[in-house]
């Protein structure tokens, strides 16, 4: 057992020692020990303008300093915070095909809605995707939300997006690559208000054509039938999405929280919801079902002390969803805690066995004392002490004097944490930490990323810890400029990724501060790596080092595959001479320079997309216009004599008639299609030619 620590408190030279236990709200650090008095502490709901920061002069844009780091300029991203939490999963990596990303991009153009109203020359929200076969050269599809499905009068219909996207995210198969994100339908100045909407859309005739179907797919069914729903929830943010193949159908499972209680107080504000389609069609997921409560805040502590959940569910079906959270009595378990659910059917149905009458499992006090207490990770006891000088300032003290002796329970489990499952079924949770004192209080001591895992979260003695990296120094330090919150524990959290090669091996990477010097204060990004399953981590190694002052790189997002030489990773860097908000002491106000960036050695070139479209091949072109009422043009092409079917489908994937059925020597065609007997919606039309099949979206729009 590690013995006591022992703290010195008095003089004001003596706090940068041994700030990592200083109370985080007091101004005199000399006197705090605690980071918090109260006895819960609240996630931060809102980006404020805390702190103002120190003079940013730095407009440098270098790429990272690091030769083990290969890492290419995508594309500006607008302000804000796109990337800054960890539920999202901004980069996909499909091995053998190429990599994806959902972003929020920049449009400096003024925008007009349909009513009218007038944008800024600053739309924060303008979703786009790029996507790359080597990770050097990035296409770039831009207005994936220029049009989107939202609730109207008569049901759900296609309108002219109000380029309002926030928090996206990228998940990809072999087939194709989808983006997706929740969309601000009814944003009046603050995203956080009802109608968080989440969405989706894919490059519907797959990998690297740019060819994103508009308008965007509906995700949350439960509004679909009007503008007052009051069968589901109806804000939804922060998706994290993945894709499963059980072998016979292909789903999309989608974890959201809800930022309002909205319709009403039936749907309360921060519980979590599980959303699955119920039909797919040619790489078109389909939500027909409302989406399932996953974590009842009512089962919780209060609204705004959950985290965002994060999920995954691997090749087998074997999947968990996980959240940090007090629950809703400190008799059953009074220290901040993952909770878990599990999944055996590829996300069908989740698992209603947990403990205490409670739908979820969670680590319990006892095994979190065990997972750090008794491990030796966080000591079992803190001492402070203060020195009185009684000799003008010279090295001779006196008068010891014992203030204070905490008793340390475990680590208090923070906000941002993130799931991954490897093929083996276990779990992995890689989640930011304080030392929980027996005083209510929380201490820097133990501030750390922690890395848990588990092959069977219903019983407490299969959790197993370590500590992936101690950040106990610089989580005191202020927040960077803008962020919430009172330090920068609030800020730094970490992502993995899983070897697909060999699922011990693990990396994980984070953003921290790369110089704490007053003349070199900057962000860089750090890479670590375990080839054990995570029991044990290498040394940290600062991937970017670019080390100037304000030289920032930061919300570093892992791709959720890597291998075992390789990870990948997307991060932002602030461009500080473009600041479009106005405010200089908010980092969210600066244009975001999205970077991509392979760890290891550079991947082969992979190309799996080389042949040209030319005249006579077998083709099937986007319908002219699109939406249309009643007409359309179909283009397409054949490079042999047979006979060519072209049929129209709906989103359930019914046939709803045939277009075409004859023979066709090979060469370029039209076909125009009249809808005037069909009724307002999406639907797909499937050329077939020798069993070549193709398939294009269109939207009839009356």
């Amino acid at each position: 057992m590690k013995k006591g620590f022992i703290i010195l408190l008095s003089l004001t030279v003596f706090t940068t020692m041994y700030a990592k236990v200083l109370k985080l709200e007091k101004q005199k650090p000399f006197t705090a020990s605690k980071l918090f008095d109260i006895e819960k502490i609240k996630e931060p709901e809102s980006l404020g303008n805390n702190y103002s920061p120190g003079l940013i002069r730095n407009n440098l844009l270098r790429s990272s300093q690091n030769p083990n780091l290969n890492a290419v300029l995508v594309d500006s991203s607008v302000h804000g915070y796109g990337m800054v939490s960890t539920a999202t999963n901004p980069l996909s990596y499909v091995d053998g095909i190429g990599f994806v990303i959902g972003y929020r991009g920049w449009v400096y153009e003024p925008y007009t809605d349909e009513q009218g109203n007038e944008s800024s020359a600053n739309n924060s929200g303008y979703v786009k995707a790029a996507s790359s076969q080597d990770g050097w050269s990035f296409d770039v599809s831009s207005g994936l939300n220029d049009k989107i499905m939202i609730p109207g009068e008569s049901g759900t219909a296609p309108a002219s997006g109000p380029l309002m996207g926030r928090y996206p995210s990228s998940v990809a198969n072999s087939d194709y690559p989808y983006v997706v994100w929740t969309e601000a339908i009814n944003y009046t100045g603050s995203a956080t208000n009802n109608g968080g909407r989440p969405m989706y859309t894919y490059d519907e005739m797959g990998w690297f054509n740019n060819g994103y179907s508009s308008p965007a797919f509906d995700i949350n069914y439960g509004w679909s039938d009007g503008n007052e729903p009051s069968d589901a929830a109806g804000d939804l943010w922060v998706n994290c999405p993945v894709l499963v193949d059980d072998g016979t159908n292909k789903h999309m499972v989608v974890s959201a929280v809800q930022w309002s209680p909205s319709p009403n107080q039936n749907f309360p504000d921060h519980s979590n919801y599980i959303m699955r389609n119920s039909d797919y069609f040619f790489g078109a997921y389909t939500f027909s079902l409302n989406p399932e409560i996953l974590f009842d805040i009512n089962e919780l502590y209060l609204p705004g002390y959950n985290s965002s959940p994060t999920i995954d569910i691997n090749s087998s079906g074997v999947g968990y969803a996980v959240a940090s959270s007090y629950l809703d009595s400190n008799g059953i378990n009074a220290m901040h805690s993952l909770i878990v659910r599990e999944t055996n059917d590829y996300g069908a149905t989740w698992s209603t066995d947990g403990f205490d009458d409670n739908d979820f499992y969670f680590i319990p006090d006892t095994t979190n004392y065990r997972l750090f207490i008794e491990s030796e990770i966080i000591p079992d006891t803190v001492r402070f002490y203060a020195l009185t000088d009684t000799t003008s300032g010279d090295s001779t003290w006196q008068d010891t004097t014992w203030t204070d002796t905490v008793a340390f329970l475990g680590a208090f489990i923070g906000y941002k944490n993130e799931a991954r499952v490897d093929e083996n079924g276990r779990l992995h949770v890689i989640a930011d930490g304080l030392a929980q004192g027996d005083d209510d209080g929380i201490y820097y001591l133990g501030g750390a990323l922690y890395h848990l895992w588990t092959d069977d979260p219903s019983n407490p003695a299969s959790w197993n810890a370590s500590r992936i990296v101690d950040l106990s120094d610089v989580m005191f330090l202020p927040p960077m400029p803008g962020q919430a919150g009172e330090s920068l524990w609030q800020t730094i959290s970490g992502n993995i990724a899983i070897s697909n090669q060999d699922p011990n091996t693990l990396w994980v990477g984070y953003h921290s501060i790369g110089d704490t010097s007053a003349a070199n204060y900057n962000w860089d990004i750090f890479v670590t790596k375990s080839v054990d399953g995570g029991v044990t981590w290498s040394e940290p190694e600062n991937v970017t080092m670019t080390g100037g002052f304000q030289e920032d790189e930061l919300y570093v997002h892992l791709a959720p595959t890597a291998t075992d030489t390789n990870c990948f990773m997307v991060y932002h860097q602030p461009n500080y001479s473009l600041n479009h908000l106005g405010d200089p002491a908010d980092i969210a106000a600066f244009q975001q320079n999205l970077w991509f960036a392979t760890y290891g050695n550079p991947l082969p070139t992979v190309r799996i997309n080389d042949e040209v479209h030319l005249p006579g091949q077998f083709s099937l072109d986007q319908n002219f216009p699109n939406p249309f009422n009643p007409k359309t043009k179909i283009m397409y092409s054949v490079e042999r004599s047979g006979d060519v079917e072209l049929s129209l489908y709906n989103v359930l994937g019914q046939k709803v008639k045939s277009l075409l059925n004859e023979s066709k020597e090979p060469g370029e065609y039209e076909f125009v299609l009249n809808g005037s007997d069909l009724s307002s919606g999406i639907y797909f039309y499937k050329m077939t030619q020798h069993e070549q099949t193709l398939t294009r979206k269109l939207v009839l729009m009356k």
